[in-house]
């Protein structure tokens, strides 16, 4: 029975989704300035929220020609933009890989201390390595595991087993890879990684975590997935997935970079997208008794945890910034779009704008928005979402400006 009114739910949905689409016509609504990245052809995206593709008047971004598969070349690249949006060409192109996903892209970022470099994970010799190239002078260096983050000094990088990812949770690893191009020392566990040497400091296997874990969730049959460096660098998290009979359950710990301590800040088996306040706060969507909802989780000596944001239980990708989240919700029921948000304690949530979403981009091949957050002067602040734009069937990019 539940199963039918399900469906019936799914049919109601689309045929609502149709008829508003069609009377809202517009891809993109708000009232804020904001202009729109495109490149004729491609699908063009920058991944994940965790990392802002600006720097000095460059946005990057990922180019896909449409119709390509998940294990084809892609272009890397960045618009020139300035705050009100694109000022140059269109896009320029500086790379090609073939490690790349619709949710975190090949994990395209800008060095956090080489002002002319990006990091980008490629499969070069075989291998797949994470390359830094200087966009001046197109030098590159070369190291021999796949970053999925790197600390704001520039000396530590997290890498794990991106073909196991893409086994395990399809549209966060990498298709391309097989066992073979994986490195052996990725397999199986977390890697800390000196960024200079390319030596392995530490690792994290998954039978380290057997002892945090509830009694009957086994470590053998999980998986690692959403590392991140805290902003100054001394913890990172990370999140293990694992199944205890039908059940998917996600527990976040976290790992000091110095003492390698683990700590696991609930088993109670339900974690999802999260942001780092500080080295010592970070603010996750999670239940605290049973209300979805972001919660704060300090990590010091007696560890507390408290609700950030009241009535609010929309999942979403949130950044912490002056005091308040920007944050998305996935496509809501029955019209479909998917909304950018402001939340600010002790006042009701802002939307900032919706985006209609096509009803095609689902599953693996969604397209979540990703807001991505970058302060300006005069309290503004430049966000960036990747989006699917129903007029056209492509993935573009939106820059949005808001007052804080």
């Amino acid at each position: 029975m539940r199963s039918v009114a399900a469906g019936i739910k799914r049919k109601v949905g689309r045929s609502v989704a149709k008829v508003y689409s069609s009377i809202a016509g517009k891809d993109l609504k708000t009232s804020l300035p904001h202009a729109v990245l495109e490149h004729e052809g491609h699908h063009v995206f920058f991944g994940y929220y965790d990392k802002q593709p600006f720097r000095d008047g460059r946005t990057l971004a990922h180019a896909v020609p449409t119709g390509s598969r998940e294990d084809s070349k892609i272009k890397l690249g960045y618009f020139q933009t300035d705050v009100t949006g694109p000022t140059g060409a269109g896009f320029t192109k500086v790379a090609e890989t073939e490690l790349w996903n619709w949710q975190q892209g090949s994990r395209l970022m800008w060095h956090p201390t080489a002002r002319e470099s990006i990091l980008y994970n490629s499969l070069e010799g075989g291998r797949a390595q994470t390359v830094i190239q200087n966009l001046s002078s197109a030098e590159k260096t070369r190291i021999p595991f796949p970053t999925y983050d790197i600390s704001s000094d520039g000396k530590h990088l997290l890498s794990l087993d991106f073909h196991e990812l893409a086994l395990m949770r399809p549209g966060y690893g990498y298709p391309a890879l097989d066992a073979a191009s994986t490195p052996e020392e990725t397999k199986g566990r977390i890697l800390v990684v000196e960024a200079q040497t390319g030596r392995i400091r530490f690792s994290i296997l998954r039978e380290q975590l057997r002892d945090h874990l509830p009694a009957d969730v086994p470590a053998e049959t999980g998986y690692f997935n959403h590392l991140s460096f805290s902003p100054g660098g001394k913890n990172f998290v990370f999140y293990f997935i694992a199944t205890a009979g039908k059940k998917r359950l996600t527990y976040a710990f976290v790992c000091d970079v110095g003492t390698q301590e683990l700590r696991i800040l609930s088993q109670a088996g339900f974690m999802s997208h999260y942001t780092w306040v500080d080295d010592e706060n970070l603010i996750i969507f999670t239940k605290l008794r049973g209300v979805p909802s972001y919660v704060k989780y300090r990590l010091g000596p007696g560890p507390t945890q408290d609700v950030f944001f009241e009535d609010f239980t929309l999942d979403g990708h949130p950044t912490f910034v002056e005091g308040r989240l920007i944050t998305d919700c996935y496509p809501q029921w029955p019209t479909n779009e998917q909304t950018l948000y402001e939340l600010w304690p002790g006042k009701g949530p802002r939307v900032l704008a919706t985006f209609l979403t096509p009803l095609e981009f689902t599953g693996d091949v969604r397209c979540d928005l990703h807001p991505r957050v970058h302060k300006l002067r005069d309290g503004e602040l430049l966000l960036c979402c990747d989006f699917p734009s129903y007029s056209s069937r492509v993935r573009k990019m939106a820059l949005v400006r808001a007052r804080y």
